[in-house]
């Protein structure tokens, strides 16, 4: 539906006259990839494997990341630009249709008659995707998963945080050296899904600006002003109150995990499960922790 609603008054083209972007080509890699490994898969019937990973590509390559990537230039970009994406999203589509249609051939069929420039009337007819075939580069995937990387890092910033969603801090990050070109050409799309007013790369080993959140990626390390967009002795309370309960939990479970009559009496799948959420209320704890820390030293 989203593809589709996206496609008035876009005359579609072929991969081969289209000026791709680094998201397109990520896309069109991973796709090739995906193909390649399916065929394998249900060559060797091992058919569980093969919807497992037409389940990860269609959810987590095409749904989390590529149609995110192509908002911005569907809604905001030139004419080229929405040509371009809307021309790969019904390429990728359609690729993906197919691989599907061996686990889910009634819902592929009615998608494939809605989807235009299909080489069939049915899918049932159409060819199976070709590896080979599909445009890679290997070197735009991996500079596009940096970036990925980092759009990731700093959402998770701001969840912990609390950053409200109107508010759009700069990135500075302390790139290395070979990957700070590739990265910079990415801005708009570390703007766009990460909620960013700019991103500022900075040589690598610069000193943490002040009063900054950081976080280490393979790209480098990332910087977030936050001290201006964040009430911060609000967070502190409101993390020091966490903690409060969190530790009563530790408290609570290591109490039961240390009574030998539970541990004589419970099954062994119910104490190993409390052993888990021990392991993970101290985690929290941990977390906690280090964010008041942090905060502080805002």
């Amino acid at each position: 539906r989203f593809v589709l609603m996206n496609l008035e008054g876009v005359d579609l083209k072929p991969l081969a006259e289209l000026k791709l972007d680094a998201a397109d080509e990520w896309i069109l890699t991973k796709l090739s990839g995906a193909v390649r490994e399916i065929t394998n898969a249900i060559e060797t019937y091992e058919l569980g494997m093969a919807a497992q990973k037409v389940y990860d590509f269609i959810w987590s390559a095409v749904c989390d990341w590529y149609i995110e990537l192509a908002k911005p230039r569907l809604y905001d970009g030139s004419a080229e630009d929405k040509q371009t994406a809307a021309s790969v999203l019904v390429y990728v589509l359609g690729a993906a249709l197919k691989l599907l249609h061996p686990f889910m051939p009634f819902v592929t069929e009615a998608v494939w008659r809605h989807l235009p420039g299909t080489e069939t009337e049915s899918i049932m007819f159409s060819r199976w995707p070709d590896a080979s075939a599909i445009p890679c580069s290997p070197a735009a995937e991996a500079a596009m998963e940096r970036a990925m990387e980092l759009i990731t890092q700093v959402r998770a910033i701001r969840a912990d945080m609390k950053v409200p969603a109107n508010k759009k801090p700069t990135l500075k990050l302390a790139a290395k050296a070979e990957y700070a070109a590739s990265l910079s050409a990415m801005e708009h799309y570390m703007k766009a899904l990460a909620g960013l007013s700019s991103v500022e790369i900075l040589p690598d080993g610069s000193p943490a600006p002040a009063g900054s959140v950081s976080a280490v990626c393979e790209a480098g390390t990332l910087y977030l002003p936050l001290g201006e967009l964040v009430d911060i002795a609000q967070e502190i309370a409101r993390a020091q109150k966490e903690m409060e309960t969190v530790a009563r939990d530790i408290a609570s479970l290591e109490g039961k995990l240390g009574n030998p009559g539970f541990l004589v009496k419970a099954p062994a799948a119910v104490v190993e499960s409390e052993k888990q959420r021990l392991a993970l209320a101290k985690e929290k704890m941990e977390r906690l922790d280090a964010r008041i820390k942090e905060l502080s030293a805002l």
